[in-house]
C-alpha cells in the first residue's frame, strides 16, 4: 500500500461488489458479512467497511447513487459512523501531532493514539472520504 494509505491500483472485485449490493439492498451494516454465497463464511465487520471503503473509491454507482437524496450514502453514513466534526478535527490534530501529511506519510497508528485511541475506523473512513473531497465542514455532529 503506498505510503499515504490509499491504494489507488486496488481492483474492485466481484466479493467488494456483492457486500456493496447486499447494503444497497437494505439490509444492515453489521449484517452483511452474513449475507454470502452458500458455503462462504461470513465476514467480519471490518472486512465489510473496507470492501465499502473501496466501492466508494471505485465510484460504485449504486452506492453514490442521488436517488431518494442520497439515502444509500446517507444510511451508511450513519450506520459506518463516520466521523464528526469535531472527530475531524481530532483526527487533523493528530496528522499534525504525528507529522504525517495527507497525501505523503501517513502514521494511523500514531494519529490514532493523538486521538485516545478509539478511532482507528473513524480515521480509515475519514482518509478515504477526504480523498473523494467529501465537505466535512458541511455537515453536523
Amino acid at each position: 500500500m503506498p505510503e499515504d494509505g490509499f491504494d489507488t491500483q486496488a481492483r474492485f472485485k466481484d466479493t467488494h461488489r456483492h457486500s456493496a449490493d447486499v447494503f444497497c439492498s437494505g439490509v444492515k451494516l453489521q449484517s452483511v458479512g452474513s449475507q454470502r454465497t452458500k458455503g462462504k463464511k461470513n465476514l467480519m465487520i471490518a472486512t465489510v467497511h473496507d470492501h465499502l471503503q473501496l466501492a466508494l473509491r471505485a465510484g460504485y454507482k449504486p452506492l453514490l447513487s442521488a436517488d431518494n437524496d442520497y439515502l444509500v450514502l446517507r444510511r451508511l453514513a450513519h450506520e459506518a459512523e463516520w466521523p464528526t466534526k469535531s472527530e475531524v478535527k481530532k483526527i487533523e490534530a493528530g496528522f499534525a501531532a504525528s507529522g504525517s501529511s495527507y497525501g505523503g506519510k501517513m502514521d494511523f497508528a500514531a494519529i490514532n493514539r493523538h486521538c485516545d485511541g478509539r478511532m482507528m475506523e473513524k480515521i480509515s473512513w475519514y482518509n478515504v472520504l477526504r480523498k473523494l473531497n467529501f465537505p466535512f465542514d458541511q455537515y453536523g455532529d
